[in-house]
């Protein structure tokens, strides 16, 4: 443990708001080992608001300085634009996929029974076919 140095949030080792990244620079330990910590006791019934809290107590390593009070409405603020960034990209791929199926939908598909080449070149005869 790093004793002469503040837990904060990561700036840099971030993957959602650094907080895995934050505690793995203050432990010193690898921060994938404390992202698998986070995720397995999500998985022992831990709450995930857990997260949610460090995420607005914290400082970055940017923000150590500032007061509490400002430190948590600036992490609040990166909350709720890091939740409307996603909350966009999901309904942009939902849009996606919307749009793809209904286009899949509205293709017209040809009498069963017949081809391609039957409704564009009429009957083929023997081994000739119409150019």
């Amino acid at each position: 443990m790093n004793t002469s140095q503040r837990l904060t949030r990561s700036n840099t080792d971030r993957i959602i708001a650094g907080v895995a990244g934050g505690i793995a620079n203050y432990l010193n330990v690898d921060p994938t080992l404390v992202r698998l910590g986070f995720v397995l006791l999500v998985f022992t019934g831990v709450p995930i608001w857990i997260y949610l809290v460090l995420w607005a107590v914290l400082p970055t390593e940017s923000t150590v300085n500032q007061s509490f009070g400002q430190q948590v409405r600036e992490n609040f603020a990166e909350m709720e634009q890091r939740a409307t960034q996603v909350a966009s990209q999901v309904s942009s791929q939902v849009n996606q996929i919307i749009g793809e199926q209904s286009r899949q939908v509205n293709q017209p598909t040809p009498p069963a029974g017949t081809n391609q080449q039957e409704q564009n070149q009429g009957p083929a005869t023997g081994p000739t076919q119409r150019l």
